[in-house]
Formats: structure tokens, C-alpha cells, sequence
């Protein structure tokens, strides 16, 4: 049995590991309410520009999802998979 994952910055205790950094485009439509044009208007794309992404996406654009995202409130820094502390010293 793994230990569970224990947020640094909160205190939030889970069992899910963090999320790679990467995602698909169906689950960042997905946090927007399953609408490609509300996740366009997130990260200030045309709708057009987010039909034309892969499935895969790249990292660039999984960031732009993610911080959208955390700004708007749809996801937080546990769900993320952040590592937002400060360092030691």
C-alpha cells in the first residue's frame, strides 16, 4: 500500500498521484462544461483555433488549460498536481 500524497500548501490528503502534465483535449473541454467556446473564451482562443488542437495536447497548451482553470476556479492546485510551495530556505 502507497503512502497517500499529503499537499505541502494545504494540507490535503489524497490518494491520487499528481497528474501528468499533459492532457487530452476532450478532458480540458471537459472542465469547461463539455464547450469548446467556453474553453476558448478561457484561454482566449478562438473557437476555431481550439477545434484544430490534438487530441493530445502539447504542453503549452496544457498549460494554458490548466492555469485557465485554476483562475477560474474550475479545478484547484491538489487537483492540478502542482507543486506550488515555496523552497526550503
Amino acid at each position: 500500500m502507497t503512502a497517500p500524497n499529503v499537499c505541502k500548501l494545504c494540507g490535503a490528503v489524497t490518494k491520487k498521484k499528481p497528474a501528468p502534465p499533459a492532457m487530452k483535449k476532450s478532458k480540458a473541454v471537459a472542465l469547461f462544461g463539455n464547450s469548446a467556446a467556453s474553453l476558448a473564451r478561457a484561454v482566449g482562443l478562438s473557437r476555431s483555433r481550439i477545434s484544430q488542437w490534438p487530441e493530445n495536447l502539447t504542453q503549452k497548451q496544457s498549460d494554458l488549460v490548466i492555469g485557465a482553470a485554476l483562475r477560474l476556479g474550475k479545478i484547484n492546485h491538489c487537483d492540478a498536481g502542482l507543486q506550488i510551495h515555496r523552497a526550503a530556505g
